[in-house]
This record gives C-alpha cells, structure tokens and sequence, in this order.
C-alpha cells in the first residue's frame, strides 16, 4: 500500500465521530468508510484529489451523513468525483449526487411517490399534455431498430422525468435530444479521466 493511500485511510478513518454527530439517517460509518475507499482507490487520479485536499474529502464524506445518502455501488446514489475548483487548480474530492439519489432524497422528504426519467426516441408516438399530466408515450421498446446499439444518441428526440406527487397529481418536465446532449457536453465529468454519469 502506498503512503497516499495509508494517508488518505488514516483520514477517512478519523472522521468516524464528526460522521456520527451529522448521521441521523441510520447509515454505518464502517459500510460508507469501505465504499468510500472503493471510490476512491480505482484511479489513481481520484487517489491523488484525495490526498491533495483532506478537507474538501471530509466535507464530502460528511454531506453522506449530513443528507442521508449512501455511496452503496449497488445503490448509485451518490459518487466521490475529482474535480477542479478552477482553471490550473489541482483536482479535490466532491460529493455528486445521481439522479437516483435525487429521487430518494425527494421521496424521503415526501414530495414525491416516485418519478421515473424516461427516452423518447424517432418513431414513438408521443404527446406533451402540459406540466401537470402524463404524456401519451407509446413504443415498441422490443424493436431492434428503435435504438442504435452502435450510438444509442443517434434516434433520440428527448426525454422527460415523470414525478407522482404525493397528492395524486403528477409533475413532468422535457428536455429535447439537444438540451440532453447540451447537459452532457457542458459536464466536468464528460471527457475527464473519471468516467462518470453526467
């Protein structure tokens, strides 16, 4: 093991205490410690983010227990992504939070029941009814042709996030294949060395 790695173990070690102050949501300092090593120790380049900057690591290993999020893998709530502050600034450690994290976080909080992201590709039949009802979205999503498995963006027109409000009523919002693909191309994570969702 090398001494970054010993120093950034050592680090995330200590922060068992101020962990448990913040965690009022149940989650085990042990089980996010191991996953936080996970994270960390797949790239050399996240490993280095850590060891440069302990405290924008503590800050994002202690918003996991701040929020109530965990970085279980299996969960894909939340990520430790190495990011620049600023042009020509060394890479630190952030927390990002997923789009599934979003809707557990908006579900724990009781503002939703569920919500779903859903792809609306060329030859669906879909139909926009407004911010408050479900569109009419039908496709044959067993069609071979409707997705391009060589460039799954090629046939997409857009999408949208379907949200079941827990009053009964619903919350949709749209965003066209070019808005999609505007989110992916401004991402800090789109071209860097940590392949991350963007």
């Amino acid at each position: 093991m090398s001494d970054k790695q010993v120093s950034v173990i050592e680090n995330l070690m200590a922060l068992e205490k101020p962990f448990s102050a913040q965690n009022t949501f149940g989650l085990t300092f042990a089980s996010e410690c191991l996953f936080a090593k996970q994270q960390i120790m797949k790239q050399d380049f996240t490993l280095q983010a850590a060891a440069n900057n302990t405290t924008a690591l503590r800050n994002a290993i202690l918003n996991v227990a701040a929020i109530g999020i965990s970085l279980n893998p299996a969960l894909a709530h939340c990520y430790l992504v190495p990011r620049s502050p600023g042009k020509g600034q060394p890479a630190q450690i952030c927390l990002d939070i997923s789009y599934r994290g979003l809707i557990k976080l908006a579900t724990d909080a009781g503002s939703v029941e569920w919500a779903k992201a859903v792809l609306v590709y060329e030859g669906d039949d879909f139909k926009w009814r407004g911010p408050a009802e479900q569109p009419h979205h039908e496709a044959d999503v067993f069609d071979a042709s409707r997705i391009d498995a060589s460039n799954p963006l090629n046939k997409l027109k857009g999408g949208y996030c379907l949200a079941k409000l827990t009053s009964g009523g619903y919350m949709v919002d749209v965003m066209t294949a070019a808005e999609i693909l505007e989110v992916r191309n401004t991402s800090k994570a789109k071209d860097g060395p940590w392949a991350g969702p963007w």
